[in-house]
């Protein structure tokens, strides 16, 4: 499938470590001022091996090295993205959340649906956030629908979003990003139904593509974090 360009192949740090917690655990004072935090733990250098392992376990599995990669838990710091990008990572992804708290704007459609660029020191990585209510739709809702319905409305909730978006003349990247739940195993045929009736109404839709994050990335003009 990657190598006909249907799906890309992404990955984690190899044992899925909270990566900004491994590189520095004061860095959660910054999100959490005051929390109560354990005697300090500062091992960026693990950290590095958990990228570099990741990185090339997938490329003896897979033929090809990742350009992607999902942080454990979404999690980011400055120092784990500096990291990320040393070894070799071109994107990496997190929560709109995340970005809200970044940019201290609201991480509405509007912020939400473009690619970021983070830079430091010479290193920079291509970052996007998912769209925490579609994914959630996904995860957790969409599993107890008709799944021609469910992807009605999925559509339907992208095309609202994007309303005020494209009429500015922009177009939208909706970044949507399950949160490490496995959703299929509670959907009807593991959820082909449903993916199905998803791709079928995108195909129709003159508006709308499916891409990959590298194919995105070639097409979206970054804005700076």
């Amino acid at each position: 499938f990657a190598a006909r360009g249907h799906i890309e192949i992404s990955t984690t740090p190899f044992y899925h470590p909270i990566l900004p917690l491994l590189c520095d655990t004061n860095i959660a004072e910054v999100a959490h001022p005051y929390v109560p935090l354990p005697q300090r733990f500062c091992y960026p250098e693990d950290a590095r091996e958990q990228l570099i392992r990741a990185r090339k376990f997938m490329q003896e599995t897979f033929g090809v090295a990742p350009a992607g990669l999902w942080p454990s838990e979404g999690s980011v710091s400055d120092d784990a993205l500096r990291l990320a990008a040393e070894a070799g990572f071109q994107w990496t992804a997190s929560d709109n959340g995340v970005l809200a708290r970044t940019i201290h704007k609201d991480g509405g459609p509007a912020n939400t649906y473009r690619p970021y660029k983070w830079s430091s020191c010479g290193n920079e990585l291509r970052m996007i956030f998912r769209d925490h209510h579609l994914s959630d739709l996904i995860g957790f809702v969409y599993s107890r629908m008709d799944p021609e319905d469910a992807a009605n409305h999925f559509l339907t909730q992208i095309r609202n979003n994007c309303r005020d978006i494209l009429a500015q003349g922009r177009d939208a990247l909706v970044p949507v990003i399950l949160d490490g739940e496995n959703a299929w195993e509670y959907y009807d045929r593991n959820g082909r139904p449903f993916l199905a009736e998803l791709y079928r109404g995108i195909l129709r839709d003159p508006h709308m593509a499916a891409v990959t994050v590298s194919e995105a990335m070639k097409h979206f003009e970054p804005a700076p974090l």
